[in-house]
């Protein structure tokens, strides 16, 4: 829910309102321009925009679950598609790109790459590290196997998918890191986004030049218009096709908890005729709202910066507790090499989510939110703990029923 609502709205942001921007200025089309800019500066039209998307993402899912499923896997290929043909043109292309940023912008390589020297560096190394949290992107796409491919239980298929997918994952993103940054000079593009998000006060970043999100450089390189929009789409539907993917896991999970008594056995309601669980999407659809609501208005001061940290905090620590499991497994099966490799990616991830939530300006550029991270983590661990022991002493009181016996008495699986 938290991860649909934030990456429906990146999808508005990040994706399709900078490309709609650069198609407007390439065809000098002041419409488009002007809406890729109202996208891009109003909150209220992001979450208009961004509901009525998952909305219909829901009722989709909600009408059949095969539909959701072709959806998901038709969003995912397309997504795939344009992602691949976006980089290999960027690199092809870059020369171009460099032209007509040159073109729109005279001299605003030139004080990007004297930004980027003032910026903080933290070393060759550090900053590889800080690349390693965006593999935790390719978690969703991970556990939908387990998720959704529960039957298989321990199929010859389960583990070729969970690696398969994990190893496409890391193969095309750091492909594609090195040919974007081989191609653009990767002090321009720091340069232009420490412009573009102000930590440069004394440049302006051009109303001429589109946000530096590489679709977007792109797009002012190629003259073709129907691959200009071929790739504004794709970058769009690169955000959403994951957030098509969660609503099934999501409403799996809802409703796998609600059998096991964890939640309100209404939640568990499937419809006789569609067969799909209306109300586990209907509980998605509103929270999920919700979380929108809060992250696009930014009803609390630098919350929607700290909501983008803790989205990929909050994965990495779901990844720590994985490692923590396989440090348990290890020691109760006498295992050095299992509780030797948990422990190490216990501490790996423990340091990695630390260094995201410490440094947010090796993130989002954004120098200041610990704070905020802390009290937004606190607040998420701290209600999960008081809705579990509620729940289990009213299922103890009332029914009889150990909440904490159910995984110990019936396999995950």
């Amino acid at each position: 829910m938290f991860f649909n609502a934030v990456l429906t709205s990146l999808g508005i942001t990040a994706g399709l309102a900078p490309s709609l921007y650069a198609i407007g200025l390439s065809n000098h089309d002041r419409a488009l321009t002007v809406i890729g800019s109202t996208l891009m500066s109003n909150p209220v039209m992001v979450f208009m925009i961004s509901s009525v998307i998952f909305t219909v993402l829901i009722i989709i899912n909600a009408l059949s679950v095969r539909a959701g499923k072709y959806l998901a896997s038709a969003l995912s290929m397309f997504g795939l598609v344009v992602f691949a043909l976006t980089v290999a043109l960027t690199y092809v292309l870059a020369p171009q790109i460099i032209i007509a940023i040159n073109k729109v912008a005279p001299n605003v390589l030139m004080q990007a790459v004297k930004v980027t020297h003032s910026l903080p560096s933290y070393g060759a190394s550090m900053d590889t590290v800080y690349l390693i949290p965006y593999l935790a992107y390719v978690f969703p796409f991970i556990n939908f196997v387990l998720s959704i491919g529960g039957e298989m239980k321990r199929g010859k298929a389960m583990p070729i998918a969970i690696y398969g997918a994990y190893a496409v994952s890391a193969v095309f993103l750091v492909i594609s890191v090195w040919l974007i940054l081989s191609a653009i000079n990767i002090n321009y593009i720091n340069g232009l986004f420490a412009i573009y998000y102000g930590l440069a006060p004394s440049v302006t970043y051009p109303s001429t030049l589109p946000p530096p999100y590489p679709q977007a450089l792109l797009i002012l390189a190629i003259r073709n218009p129907v691959v200009q929009w071929l790739i504004a789409l794709g970058s769009f539907v690169w955000y959403v096709n994951v957030v098509s993917v969660l609503i099934i896991q999501i409403a799996r999970y809802i409703l796998a908890l609600s059998f096991d008594r964890v939640l309100p056995s209404a939640l568990a309601y499937v419809n006789p005729k569609t067969h799909t669980p209306i109300a586990a999407h209907a509980l998605d659809l509103v929270v999920t709202i919700a979380i929108m609501y809060l992250y696009n208005l930014s009803v609390v001061p630098l919350l929607t910066a700290t909501m983008d940290v803790s989205t990929l905090v909050t994965i990495i620590m779901y990844f720590m507790v994985i490692t923590i499991t396989a440090i348990i497994v290890g020691l109760r099966s006498r295992s050095i090499l299992t509780a030797a490799l948990g422990t190490y990616t216990t501490v790996l991830f423990a340091w990695i989510a630390y260094q995201e939530a410490a440094n947010p300006l090796a993130y989002l550029f954004t120098p200041e939110i610990n704070a905020y991270i802390i009290g937004f983590f606190a607040t998420l661990f701290i209600a999960g703990l008081i809705t579990y022991h509620a729940v289990r002493y009213y299922r103890l009181r009332r029914e009889n029923i150990d909440i904490n016996q159910l995984f110990r008495e019936i396999p995950p699986e």
